[in-house]
């Protein structure tokens, strides 16, 4: 987190021990905390991270070993330890707050990432909005997918049938007023109808000539 390690190794330091490094990157370690042996196998210029306070906040520190305290069998109890920086202040570190010794392996700007990610932004963007953004999408493949099941078997009509649709409505119009017309053209024109009465009339004008009878012989009236 500071630039404490962001300089040339000292001259005191011995050559086979890992170099510096900038703030913002992540170093790989090797965790001790629980391995006595590893803990007093530590010698004068290894790199260790240990539990710290920095600006009032509980947090890990890495600095490199300057002096080495121990008991009288030989075990490791404390360590002094400072930053390669030549502004860098030392600091006493006891057995118990040691964490893990660097090897050298490390990777340039991940540690600045990790450190953002532990903000409520970072948190928000890096995880809760990629998080979001995915039960967004699959939402939507579900709802697309059962429409998909739903509509199985039956015909969905494209943009492509709707057209053929209208044309063939208009056609199918067009076609019917043809016909129509067709029909008003050869249809014959009516004559006017005759008054009701006419035909019962002509029979009543005709008139009946009187029949004509012959005349009877008269009647012989002589008296016998």
């Amino acid at each position: 987190q500071t630039n404490s390690m962001n300089a040339a190794t000292p001259d005191w330091g011995p050559e086979d021990k890992p170099s510096c490094f900038s703030a913002g990157t992540l170093i790989i370690g090797k965790y001790i905390a629980d391995d006595n042996a590893l803990i007093d196998a530590l010698e004068v210029g290894d790199v260790v991270t240990f539990e710290a306070v920095i600006e009032g906040k509980d947090a890990y520190n890495t600095h490199r070993i300057t002096e080495i305290e121990r008991d009288s069998a030989g075990y490791l109890t404390s360590v002094t330890t400072r930053g390669d920086h030549p502004d860098a202040s030392t600091e006493v570190v006891t057995r118990g707050k040691l964490i893990a010794v660097y090897r050298g392996n490390k990777i340039l700007g991940l540690g600045s990432f990790l450190n953002f990610l532990n903000t409520q932004l970072g948190f928000g963007l890096c995880i809760l909005l990629p998080m979001a953004a995915f039960f967004i999408y699959e939402l939507i493949r579900f709802i697309l997918l059962f429409v998909r099941m739903r509509n199985q078997g039956k015909k969905v009509i494209t943009s492509s049938d709707e057209e053929m649709i209208k044309q063939k409505a208009i056609e199918e119009y067009l076609r019917q007023q043809a016909e129509a017309a067709a029909q008003a053209e050869a249809k014959p024109e009516e004559t006017p109808a005759e008054p009701e009465g006419a035909a019962e009339e002509a029979p009543q004008a005709e008139e009946k000539e009187p029949e004509q009878t012959e005349p009877s012989e008269p009647k012989d009236n002589n008296i016998a």
